[in-house]
């Protein structure tokens, strides 16, 4: 053999083992570059959905909450039969809306009222003391056969003061969930609508 071909043997004999080590070292750390990672992005995928579950479960109970607060005003009208203004201030007051349930602006009730009979309606609502009450529709297609007016809003004050009168059945979002809980006697929400 050549003196040539026995020196490029002998460089590769002394180079395997470093290069060896340099590409098991790579390789090493590249496994455990990619191990790493992983673990990362579980820990950040399992954060991710205990923040999601939390979340859900804080809408959950506040939805819950609101739907008692839907049920007493169920009671209310059960045990006292025809409420009136007064009563329903009394009974939103002592739910202390801005301490317990904060974020809810306002408690209503929307009285169903057959469009013939819209005009006593006003009027009856003109003498207990809204003398510019009148029923307003979101548009002004009636397509249904009755209004429901919004006849008591509490607390009465600021932007809640437009909500008396506003017709809820003129949107069909509103209406929608209106009907079905009217039918089925569950609380029900709406879709997206405009505040």
């Amino acid at each position: 053999m050549s003196s040539r071909y026995q020196g490029i043997r002998s460089l590769l004999r002394m180079a395997w083992l470093p290069a060896f080590v340099f590409a098991t070292t790579v390789s090493a750390g590249m496994a455990f570059w990619m191990k790493l990672q992983s673990d990362a992005n579980a820990a950040a995928l399992a954060a991710l959905e205990h923040r999601a579950d939390a979340f859900v479960l804080k809408v959950s109970e506040r939805l819950r909450a609101h739907e008692h607060l839907l049920r007493g005003g169920i009671g209310l009208f059960t045990v006292a039969g025809r409420v009136d203004r007064a009563q329903w201030h009394r009974y939103v007051e002592k739910l202390d809306l801005p301490s317990q349930h904060p974020g809810l602006l306002a408690l209503g009730f929307a009285l169903s009222v057959p469009l013939s009979e819209l005009p006593q309606h006003e009027a009856q609502i003109r003498r207990e003391g809204f003398p510019h009450y009148h029923v307003r529709s979101f548009t002004r297609q009636t397509a249904h056969p009755e209004a429901t007016p919004v006849v008591f809003v509490e607390p009465y004050q600021g932007l809640n003061v437009r909500v008396l009168g506003f017709d809820m059945a003129s949107e069909a979002e509103r209406r929608d969930a209106l009907y079905r809980a009217r039918d089925t006697g569950t609380t029900t929400l709406t879709g997206r609508v405009t505040l």
